[in-house]
């Protein structure tokens, strides 16, 4: 089963596959639209697969000659890009089934635009939403060919044990027992701060005992009664640091909520964030339990090795 929003692996199979092009300049806004795909069970070629030391030119020929349908990733940026245009220009040599996504309102050159005129085309910018363009994406001419048809056993079992249900189900049971956890956490920090404070009560309160005397209001160590701060508060931060160099994701896909948010409590072992780096899908666990006081990271932005992208102050 696939899970949604996850990045998979580029396919590699016998059965027909969507042939990604584009410019890498644009992979943010590219990786969105792959990940719909997969989570629509359609197998995806793109070129972040080539092993090291493979030829480029070769791998992307070949990939291009298997694919069953083309899709290009129309930009300013991928016009101006010549293995753009020698993708886009083998797979219209081959007569494969083709289709442009337009990212932004671009103008193609003269003799583009009479090359390419004819093909199927959808503007992703006349979309209120990344569900409505990909219902229409969905529409075009071949690429059904590549939905990868779902295991009868699996559809079966589905159908029969409400899976699904479970599924969500399953979801609710976890994210109650992080609540119980986290409510049960306050009355021990509760406990501590007032374990902490009562013997500076005692000491505020012996002068009282012993006022009938003029001695009693000489006490130098006056300041000493002053409650000093509770460990939270004392407590700059935790980093939570990056393991590798990659791309940060605050969400598990683009329309799910974010893992954690400022002011979040969170406990030790709980996933923060995802970082992609070499096709794999990396998460960020949580160091130690406490309070997220800061997120240094931006969603989908590059982040470097061992850069701290949050901040937890333990309590």
């Amino acid at each position: 089963m696939r899970k949604a929003g996850i990045l998979e692996d580029p396919y590699e199979g016998d059965q027909p596959y969507i042939f990604i092009s584009y410019s890498h300049i644009d992979r943010p806004e590219v990786i969105k639209i792959i990940r719909l795909l997969q989570g629509k069970r359609y197998r995806v070629w793109y070129d972040e697969g080539i092993d090291p030391g493979t030829e480029w030119d070769e791998n992307i020929a070949e990939h291009i000659e298997k694919c069953e349908f083309f899709l290009a990733m129309i930009s300013a940026n991928y016009i101006n890009s010549l293995n753009c245009k020698d993708e886009i220009k083998y797979a219209r040599d081959l007569g494969k089934s083709q289709t442009l996504v337009y990212l932004e309102e671009t103008q193609l050159p003269g003799a583009m635009r009479m090359r390419m005129g004819r093909l199927q085309a959808v503007y992703k910018s006349g979309y209120d939403s990344e569900k409505a363009f990909i219902r229409k994406l969905l529409e075009a001419k071949g690429i059904e060919q590549c939905y990868e048809k779902e295991d009868e056993i699996l559809k079966w079992m589905r159908e029969e044990f409400h899976l699904e249900e479970l599924i969500n189900n399953l979801a609710d049971i976890e994210k109650s027992e992080d609540d119980l956890l986290e409510d049960d956490w306050r009355p021990v920090c509760s406990a501590l701060k007032l374990e902490k404070e009562e013997p500076i009560q005692q000491i505020v309160a012996a002068p009282s005992a012993v006022m009938p005397t003029p001695v009693a209001a000489a006490p130098t160590a006056a300041p000493a009664a002053v409650p000093e701060a509770s460990a939270c508060e004392q407590q700059e931060g935790t980093p939570v640091k990056s393991p590798v160099v990659g791309v940060f994701y605050s969400a598990s896909a683009p329309d799910a909520p974010a893992y954690v948010q400022v002011g979040d409590r969170v406990q030790k072992g709980q996933t923060l964030c995802i970082i992609e780096a070499m096709k794999m899908m990396n998460e960020i666990k949580a160091p130690v339990s406490g309070q997220i006081i800061e997120i240094l990271a931006k969603n989908e932005g590059l982040v470097e090795y061992d850069q701290t992208i949050m901040l937890i102050k333990e309590c």
